[in-house]
């Protein structure tokens, strides 16, 4: 998929949106179409790396799917610490490749559909602001590109987008994340903020990688958490 002269920016989610887990995040890579190839350049090669005999566009580098054993990976028969390294390789990439990554982490407040809403509107606010704000830096236009996602959760984020643009951002499109190393890398970098802020040591490294090369506020450093009562509150 092409850029066509601008920016791209690759969304995907980790943890649900309601009490299940302790946060859910919204995470994304964004960049020209340069530092997107050479993105999906490290990831195919991450992937070569864990699987030398396997086609790496032949599995998907799904976090949790990797973590579980789930989803026919191919790397279930490795231990919890190896598939925990396996998806800070993942964040590597991502941060070697010279795209911005960014995430948002919203505390879960409870179950239900009101407060599964307000999450994914919340955090998508969040990251489309700081698209505008990355375009605005690039001097270039940015289109959004999520993993297919239910209608109720569709509408949530084509709303906050809609809200939230300034004229830099001009859309989103939706594409099966099996064939986009772009929406993968993202993946990973919403599971490894998501284990990480539920306590799990294992992710502490990549989510200091992440918060090293996040883009945030305007420059680099840093992961936004926004509070689950922040979130309840603030007008949507």
């Amino acid at each position: 998929m092409r850029d066509a002269g601008g920016l791209a920016a690759y969304l995907d989610e980790s943890g649900t949106r309601g009490g299940a887990d302790g946060h859910f995040v919204l995470a994304c890579v964004a960049g020209d179409e340069g530092s997107i190839a050479r993105l999906a350049g490290g990831l195919r090669g991450v992937k070569l790396g864990l699987v030398p005999g396997a086609d790496p566009d032949a599995w998907e580098f799904h976090a949790r799917e990797i973590m579980h054993g789930g989803g026919g990976t191919p790397l279930r028969r490795r231990d919890g610490r190896e598939r925990a390294a396996a998806i800070r390789m993942a964040v590597s990439a991502v941060c070697a490749s010279g795209a911005a990554p960014a995430a948002v982490a919203v505390r879960n407040a409870g179950p239900g559909r009101p407060w599964a809403s307000r999450a994914t509107r919340r955090a998508s606010s969040i990251l489309v602001a700081r698209l505008e704000r990355l375009a605005a830096a690039r001097g270039m236009p940015c289109r959004v590109v999520s993993d297919s996602v239910r209608g109720g959760h569709r509408r949530d984020m084509e709303r906050a987008l809609l809200r939230a643009a300034r004229g830099r951002v001009t859309g989103i499109e939706y594409v099966d994340s099996r064939a986009s190393a772009p929406v993968q890398a993202a993946d990973a970098l919403a599971y490894a903020v998501g284990r990480h802020m539920a306590g799990d040591a294992r992710f502490g490294e990549a989510f200091a990688e992440v918060e090293r090369c996040a883009w945030l506020n305007g420059g680099w450093g840093g992961v936004r958490v926004v509070e689950a009562s922040l979130a309840a509150r603030k007008r949507l």
